[in-house]
């Protein structure tokens, strides 16, 4: 199987309506990078991003018709704007990231995500064996880092947890091989609901795992409810998470810049207590705990 890449020179303010385009258009991912290649989770359309000229790949399945979709942005950008269109080989975005992930990662004190064929490290250590294909999360983000580091430290024993906006499902099989006693992992993309399924058998945890779209979800009730995404769609959810999250429970969300954490604290506060903020590289994760008495 292969898929096709869009890879876009824009400009700041072209950005929203290039974004909404993709995003109709069926992109299964979306990342930013500036010109030195320092990637960036995709920006919710009408936000500022972080730099005036920015790098914009786009990945789509193989049946998508690009063959339209170009020059209906080429009409879009700005004249000294580019674009190029390229084929991707699966194997060969694996093989990338197999070679990123060269050595394993260690979050915390107990927790290490590795390659498939990385060998097992000693009896203390809790290893996650990880193959994303193309679903966002293999913990070198630092947002998911920060994820991975709270479930380390935090997870109570026999939790049920929340992974929302799973991706490859890292952050819900981190949590059943850290102890949780089941995990619901859900995504809008069809791709990252695959690539967790997949990922889960490959560290036999299928039998405590659901995964699937959010309108399939129903009404859960989870000790911990982690969400990795971004801010806009934080804001959207925010409602739904305190429904999700039993009194007492924890919300973990990341996916923030230090400048958006006053709105969300502002917004969440209505159900949740104060905010722990940690950040790493410029990304900031929120963690709280769910009132026992409405405020």
């Amino acid at each position: 199987m292969y898929w096709q890449q869009l890879k876009l020179w824009l400009k700041s303010e072209e950005l929203p309506r290039i974004e909404e385009l993709l995003q109709i258009a069926g992109a299964q991912s979306i990342s930013l990078a500036d010109a030195g290649c320092v990637q960036l989770l995709e920006s919710a359309p009408g936000q500022t991003p972080l730099w005036p000229k920015m790098i914009l790949t786009a990945i789509f399945p193989c049946d998508a018709d690009l063959k339209t979709l170009v020059p209906l942005i080429t009409k879009t950008l700005q004249p000294d704007a580019s674009i190029s269109a390229t084929r991707l080989e699966e194997e060969n975005w694996t093989s990338a990231w197999r070679k990123k992930l060269t050595t394993v990662r260690h979050f915390g004190k107990r927790l290490a995500i590795s390659t498939l064929d990385a060998p097992l490290e000693g009896s203390s250590t809790v290893t996650v064996k990880m193959n994303p294909g193309l679903a966002f999360g293999t913990g070198e983000h630092p947002t998911t880092g920060l994820c991975l580091e709270w479930l380390d430290r935090n997870l109570p024993a026999g939790a049920r947890v929340l992974d929302y906006g799973c991706g490859s499902g890292i952050l819900a099989i981190a949590a059943l091989r850290l102890g949780a006693r089941f995990a619901w992992a859900v995504d809008i993309e069809k791709q990252a609901v695959n690539a967790t399924k997949n990922n889960a058998t490959i560290n036999t945890v299928s039998e405590r795992i659901w995964a699937g779209i959010p309108t399939a979800l129903g009404e859960v009730r989870v000790d911990v409810l982690v969400a990795n995404i971004l801010a806009n769609p934080l804001e959207k959810l925010a409602s739904d998470f305190s429904r999700f999250v039993v009194p007492g429970g924890s919300l973990v969300i990341s996916g923030i810049l230090e400048s958006q954490t006053g709105r969300l604290e502002a917004m969440l506060s209505k159900w949740f207590a104060a905010f722990v903020l940690e950040t790493n590289e410029g990304w900031v994760r929120l963690s709280s705990v769910r009132h026992k008495i409405p405020q």
